[in-house]
């Protein structure tokens, strides 16, 4: 179903099963969600009166195209009771991941109730990598009545791996320490980079390694 600015009224709910459910405008259903419910980007947004309950396999998809609520950033707000679960899912659009800040901050979803449930791929306070790998957000909702993205980090994972380890031979594994962090990055999304290995001899450390000095991993840590 795509809502296309219209309004949709349904006294026996909206159950998506396995499809998709995306636009803008307003329902006055309660929506039971185990597929795809993706605000799109337009003018107010997506509005539900009634409850929204999202499942386990249910994903709920926002678009990152600018700072205006609705025109350029979609927002799901509902006039009822949420129960989140299933995955968040966050894209961006309109090349913002170039212009987007840190100081910037998204309310992608209200209610008029607290919100219920947790998502299964993010806790409140935790952070989210957007799933075209341009960086990731803090994402906090807890107990209130918003999902908020905030404190954009541009890159993707970062694993962080012994500056000595061949882990295409095996070589090291055992003493193969393997951390992901969300950093920036000017190499794109994915970049390993490598603990110094303090030997005089980098013969075995990767060539064009990524190697960072201690101290900058652990202001990445901080």
């Amino acid at each position: 179903l795509d809502l296309a600015g219209g309004d949709v009224t349904s006294s026996s709910g909206l159950q998506i099963q396995g499809g998709q459910l995306i636009g803008v405008g307003t329902i006055t259903s309660t929506i039971t969600n185990a597929g795809l419910l993706g605000p799109s980007l337009g003018a107010g947004g997506l509005t539900v009166h009634g409850a929204v309950t999202l499942l386990a396999s249910s994903q709920l998809s926002f678009q990152l195209g600018g700072l205006t609520q609705g025109t350029q950033y979609s927002s799901l707000n509902v006039n009822g009771t949420v129960t989140l679960g299933g995955q968040l899912v966050l894209t961006f659009a309109n090349g913002f991941q170039n212009t987007i800040t840190a100081s910037n901050s998204f309310t992608v979803l209200s209610s008029t109730t607290t919100l219920g449930g947790v998502f299964v791929n993010v806790a409140s306070g935790g952070r989210l990598t957007t799933s075209d790998g341009f960086g990731s957000f803090q994402v906090t909702y807890g107990k209130k009545n918003t999902v908020v993205l905030s404190n954009f980090v541009p890159g993707g994972p970062l694993s962080l791996l012994p500056a000595n380890s061949n882990s295409a031979s095996g070589v090291g594994e055992a003493n193969e320490q393997k951390r992901s962090l969300h950093l920036p990055s000017a190499k794109g999304p994915g970049r390993t980079a490598y603990l110094p290995s303090g030997d005089a001899d980098t013969s075995s450390e990767p060539a064009g390694a990524d190697v960072q000095p201690a101290a900058s991993i652990a202001r990445w840590l901080g």
